[in-house]
């Protein structure tokens, strides 16, 4: 088996689950990254896969308490997807937690979610120089291809993460080929049961290179009501031995 982890993101934290247990997890698995999903429909109100005010505060006042960091992507869907593309940000004055939490993470990805979006260039990069230093994550879903390919030519801190799911978490019949010259990350249906397997196959496409994989559906339970720290663990587990480090 081949290193060629370097990061595990779990995405879909919110208030099923306490900064806490984040944290032990974590300590556990130092490679892990905590992908926080925010929009504007669904943001605030606590809701599955999406957490309240209260919890993202309580996070970030979790972290500021660490030794070492925890390292967080936020992951944007629906309207503020559309704004960001267009170099709109006006949204971000009335969501000052929001934009902390991104201003404070590591990368941000925009869901697209296999619809297509327009950018428009050069407003969408010049937005993002002064709203986000961080990495940007887009992804890759047949969909809006050709928008990565554009905006990697302006923007020198692109990730594109493999997802033809279109976030239904469904595995593909075969994971794509690498977008060269980028960091790779892959999603789309991965479990604790089917990781270590997939995992194998992807050993294979991305030869020496080092990638990231993602996780949200597959580790939740109570009819996708509850965030499994159990589900979790299983998948870090089963996941740890292609990590480097490690």
């Amino acid at each position: 088996m081949k290193k060629i982890l370097n990061r595990v993101t779990i995405t879909g934290a919110d208030d099923s689950i306490q900064p806490e247990a984040l944290g032990r997890l974590h300590s556990e698995y130092p490679f892990v990254e905590w992908g926080i999903l925010v929009s504007a429909s669904s943001h605030g109100a606590g809701r599955s896969r999406f957490p309240s005010y209260r919890w993202l505060r309580a996070f970030l006042d979790y972290c500021d308490g660490l030794n070492k960091p925890m390292p967080w992507s936020v992951h944007v869907c629906g309207a503020w997807v559309k704004d960001i593309c267009i170099g709109d940000y006006s949204w971000r004055k009335e969501h000052r937690l929001v934009c902390e939490l991104i201003d404070r993470a590591d990368r941000m990805q925009l869901n697209f979610h296999a619809c297509a979006h327009r950018v428009r260039l050069p407003a969408f990069t010049e937005g993002l120089k002064k709203n986000f230093r961080g990495q940007l994550i887009l992804q890759s879903d047949g969909v809006n291809d050709a928008l990565i390919r554009q905006i990697r030519d302006e923007h020198d801190k692109v990730a594109v993460l493999h997802d033809r799911s279109g976030g239904a978490g469904e595995l593909p019949l075969s994971w794509p080929s690498l977008v060269k010259g980028m960091y790779n990350g892959y999603a789309g249906g991965l479990s604790p049961m089917n990781v270590a397997r997939e995992l194998l196959k992807l050993e294979e496409i991305v030869g020496g290179e080092t990638v990231w994989i993602d996780v949200e559906s597959k580790v939740r339970s109570g009819s996708n009501r509850q965030f499994s720290a159990s589900l979790v663990h299983e998948f870090l587990e089963e996941s740890e031995p292609w990590v480097k480090g490690q």
